[in-house]
């Protein structure tokens, strides 16, 4: 695991205040048996990265009026990859896949046996979000009145491959090629899809008097369904006979 972090706060003017932070994590680890793997040699490796950042400028504009602009960046990338990387068509099985990708992942029952796989690896997915917002806080008399809004696109980009999976009663069974079930998916599920969003809203807080204060506010936000880039959100593959 490696991390670290920065954070840098500058006076840029006298009404002019600059905050920047940023954040870094990398992890890498290996999962023998995470995904039931009982023989040594498969499992998977898996990555992740991840990082946050953000930056604030406060602006005076006069004692009654403040301005606050914020930029927010957060990303998020993180991979399952099967530690025995084969084709399984160089080893005899033809299950529909000629790539390098995994052994499908083998369960032998009676004594416990699992090889392969991990079925359903290789996978990942990076999601990286970007958000710019403005908030001004007005004072006059004894109204605070904060109004402002916010643009938020958020991008999820996402793959997966399946080695399959296949099941023998027993040892013998095994031996003789005679499995008792099978399960693939076939093609590489990715996606590409993305959101933006937009916010705006208006506050007033009032102050009646020494022990009563009366909070009124409007708030609205769109938050639209999800686009897929390569208009592929849904998919069926009809296999040909």
């Amino acid at each position: 695991i490696d991390q670290y972090t920065i954070d840098l706060r500058h006076n840029l003017r006298q009404n002019d205040d600059l905050h920047w932070y940023y954040a870094y994590q990398r992890d890498e680890r290996q999962e023998p048996n995470a995904q039931g793997n009982t023989v040594p040699g498969f499992g998977d490796t898996r990555g992740g990265k991840r990082q946050v950042m953000t930056v604030n400028e406060t602006h005076v504009f006069s004692p009654a009026l403040v301005n606050e602009v914020r930029v927010g960046y957060n990303r998020l990338n993180i991979n399952f990859i099967p530690k025995l990387v084969v084709n399984p068509t160089d080893l005899g099985i033809n299950e529909g896949i000629n790539f390098p990708i995994a052994l499908p992942q083998i369960t032998i029952n009676g004594p416990g046996l699992n090889i392969g796989g991990p079925a359903g690896f290789p996978s990942g997915r990076t999601v990286t979000t970007f958000a710019v917002g403005d908030t001004a806080t007005y004072l006059r008399g004894n109204h605070i009145v904060k109004f402002g809004g916010e643009f938020r696109r958020v991008k999820h980009h996402g793959f997966n491959l399946d080695p399959g999976s296949i099941t023998y009663p027993s040892i013998a069974a095994f031996q003789q090629g005679f499995g008792s079930s099978f399960n693939v998916t076939l093609g590489d599920r990715s996606f590409n899809a993305y959101i933006n969003a937009i916010g705006g809203f208006v506050q007033d807080a009032i102050s009646l008097g020494s022990q009563v204060k009366l909070d009124l506010g409007l708030r609205y936000d769109f938050l639209p369904a999800p686009t897929e880039q390569d208009d592929k959100l849904v998919m069926f593959d009809e296999p040909s006979l």
